[in-house]
């Protein structure tokens, strides 16, 4: 089960990490200042297009926002779990850009969807008259075959921080490398305890 475990990148709903992913596109090309941006023209399938709250009401509210998480990585560079946290909710410039972004169905998007595939195209244009547009059938996360090992333990590292000394990060890294050899749990639990924050 651990083996085929599915580990996002981007902390927030699945279904729009392709139009993220095309974002990021775009904002590798143009690399604008948030307050160079004028609008990001987001066209995906249906269940995605209906993420479309600009003002989420609550930390849950804002995971399945896509103009809050477009804004997030407009403002900070990242979806990761420290990107688009609490303070991303009452941060000035993230707010001001949520409007900016307008999402909606393509319906050709939508007749092509499953499970495993989830289209978007996401046009950013900047307010000196520069655009860039990016599409993906499927975010990239969903385009590997396997787990990216050093991005899995990225994530890791960042979510684990909070809660163990890097010693014990270290120790839960080595003890899973070879969790073949665990005779019992210990072996995991062991560090846990003896290096928690």
């Amino acid at each position: 089960e651990i083996l085929d475990n599915y580990f996002r990148f981007y902390a927030c709903c699945n279904p729009i990490h392709a139009a993220l992913d095309s974002l990021a596109e775009t904002l590798a090309v143009l690399k604008p200042k948030p307050e160079e941006v004028a609008l990001v023209d987001v066209q995906t399938f249906g269940f995605a297009s209906g993420m479309r709250n600009a003002a989420p009401p609550n930390y849950f509210a804002s995971k399945y926002s896509l103009p809050h998480a477009a804004a997030v990585l407009i403002a900070r560079g990242g979806l990761n779990f420290g990107d688009i946290d609490d303070s991303a909710l009452t941060d000035p410039v993230i707010a001001g850009l949520r409007p900016l972004v307008r999402i909606a169905e393509d319906p050709a998007m939508t007749a092509r969807s499953t499970p495993t595939l989830r289209p978007a195209r996401v046009t950013l244009k900047l307010k000196d008259g520069r655009s860039a547009t990016a599409a993906r059938e499927n975010s990239v996360r969903d385009t590997l075959k396997a787990d990216p090992e050093p991005q899995v333990r990225t994530k890791f590292r960042e979510l684990a921080g909070a809660h163990l000394t890097t010693a014990g990060m270290d120790a839960i890294e080595e003890a899973v490398d070879r969790c073949q050899d665990w005779k019992t749990m210990a072996a995991l639990i062991e560090p846990l305890r003896q290096h928690a924050r």
